[in-house]
């Protein structure tokens, strides 16, 4: 399968289906009843950002996306300056899963990184996901902040 640089129209479904299981996870948050117009725009608002859509075409459709945004952090009293990449978006459809799709997108999101001359990429993910876990693990990621929260 070829890797391609999609147009956002293409990702749609499968950010959809992304989407619906992080409504499924954690519906206290999310919800999947929004219009493919407002979709849309939250994907090119991205994109207008300089995020970067990468995907597998099997040549019947997409099974595979990563949406990559940049970000910089500027140097100030307590951190370093950083240019890293935020994996925003990753998802593999399930009947694609265990291809090496996944890891095929973060290698191709790293060889976009130093092109543009950025050197790290971090991604938020749920710790209810363990598959999400295991798989940034098994491509060499360390956890790094973990983040708590609450609800009253």
């Amino acid at each position: 399968m070829e890797i391609i640089e999609p147009h956002i129209s293409q990702v749609l479904p499968l950010f959809r289906a992304l989407h619906t299981y992080h409504a499924e996870l954690d519906p206290s948050i999310y919800h999947c009843d929004a219009p493919d117009a407002e979709f849309m725009a939250l994907l090119s608002g991205a994109m207008s950002l300089g995020g970067q859509l990468f995907a597998h075409d099997a040549g019947w459709g997409l099974v595979s996306y990563v949406l990559a945004k940049p970000e910089f952090i500027e140097r100030d009293a307590l951190r370093m300056a950083r240019r890293s990449v935020r994996i925003d978006h990753l998802y593999v459809c399930p009947a694609a899963r265990g291809l090496g799709l996944g890891q095929q997108l973060i290698a191709r999101v790293e060889d976009w990184m130093r092109e543009i001359g950025f050197d790290a990429w971090h991604v938020v993910y749920h710790c209810d996901n363990p598959g999400a876990a295991e798989f940034y693990a098994a491509i060499g990621a360390t956890p790094s902040k973990g983040i708590s929260a609450k609800a009253l």
